[in-house]
């Protein structure tokens, strides 16, 4: 952990911070539709789509660092 960079981390999550906001700013009924459309999905399906949103995430990450 001693490569730790807290100010490329600190940048990154208001990126994220970012990008959500314009999503909610900028589409907010579709945002709505999509809360409803996941509450109405089971909770393996949830847990399946986090998880290849998780390692999407890594993916993209370790090919950067490449």
């Amino acid at each position: 952990m001693e490569n730790f960079d807290m100010e490329l981390f600190v940048r990154a999550l208001g990126l994220s911070f970012v990008l959500e906001g314009i999503l909610w700013a900028g589409l907010p009924g579709l945002v709505k539709r999509a809360c409803e459309e996941l509450a109405k999905r089971n909770e393996a399906y949830v847990r399946a789509s986090g998880i290849v949103s998780l390692l999407l995430g890594i993916g993209i990450c370790l090919l950067v660092a490449l």
